[in-house]
C-alpha cells in the first residue's frame, strides 16, 4: 500500500516548526514510510496516526509534496 500527503490542520500547523525535505525525512522515518512511499515499518503505533500526514493509494507511490 502506498501512502501520499495530505494537507490537514494538524499537518498545517507542524509545516510551521519543521520545513522542507527534513520535515518529510522525519515524519516518514516515524510512520514507517520509505523513500518509495512505501510502508516498512514494523508497529501497529505507527499505522494509527498515519493518515493525520498520508493517504492510502493503491497507484503508484506518491511522495510528499
Amino acid at each position: 500500500m502506498q501512502w501520499s500527503f495530505v494537507a490537514g490542520k494538524t499537518a498545517r500547523s507542524n509545516l510551521k516548526r519543521l520545513s522542507g525535505l527534513r520535515f518529510w525525512e522525519v515524519i516518514s522515518d516515524e510512520h514507517g514510510i520509505n523513500s518509495t512511499g512505501t510502508y516498512c515499518g514494523d508497529s501497529d503505533l505507527q499505522l494509527e496516526c498515519i493518515n493525520v500526514y498520508y493517504e492510502a493509494s493503491d497507484e503508484s507511490p506518491v511522495l510528499p509534496q
